[in-house]
């Protein structure tokens, strides 16, 4: 039985490499038409989610979703790509691959940061008397806080990922969801949210959410 659940487990993960290669193959033969007509300027975003199993369904359900997003005479545009069916071009504001360009070298050095959590822990020193005594004071002993972190990692998660072309220069970033989005751990807030949250990369990231909701 274990066997089995391995194989079917195996057959799905196959299934969902094969739906993302062949929605690249799309992607990089769109690239190559571009480059065709003088646009150097690419931009390609994927959401994969590390930890989910797509299963069978009776009607094509998108299992690998891409986007290509290029500049052309100074007009921007965004197409979509998945397994399922075909998608045009719609022009967009050039806010976003503009954004790119500006800062490309700060994309290029940042990076995020993984949750980490302060506990703060109570150690009791006895000052006096020598021996534990429940009936003593509290006076008499000295609490001492210490700040201790700890990491936390998963494995379920989103990883965004965006390849930058501009011109001959190529950058590839993928932004860890799980570091990004987790603010805290139900008790302590995660020291790095905001600092993650600050970065070139995360603004990034809002504006090709911006375009992709109007999809």
């Amino acid at each position: 039985m274990k066997t089995c659940y391995l194989i079917i487990i195996y057959v799905f993960l196959a299934i969902g490499a094969k739906a993302q290669s062949i929605t690249t193959l799309h992607v990089n033969k769109q690239i190559g038409k571009l480059r065709t007509t003088g646009v150097d300027t690419f931009v390609t975003y994927m959401d994969l989610f590390y930890g989910r199993l797509m299963l069978p369904a009776k009607d094509c359900q998108p299992s690998n979703i891409q986007y290509l997003i290029w500049k052309n005479k100074d007009r921007s545009y965004i197409q979509r790509f998945d397994d399922c069916k075909e998608y045009q071009p719609r022009p967009i504001s050039n806010s976003f691959l503009n954004f790119v360009t500006d800062n490309y070298e700060r994309l290029k050095k940042e990076g995020l940061l993984g949750p980490e959590f302060y506990v703060y822990d109570n150690l009791v020193f006895k000052i006096k008397p020598q021996h534990f005594d429940l009936h003593t004071s509290f006076e008499n002993y000295l609490y001492v806080g210490i700040n201790v972190t700890y990491r936390m990692y998963i494995n379920h998660h989103s990883n965004y990922t965006f390849n930058i072309y501009l011109g001959k220069k190529t950058l590839k970033k993928v932004l860890n969801g799980f570091y990004l989005e987790t603010e805290s751990d139900g008790q302590s807030r995660n020291i790095n949210y905001w600092r993650n949250q600050q970065t070139m990369l995360n603004k990034m990231k809002q504006l090709i959410d911006v375009e992709i909701k109007r999809q």
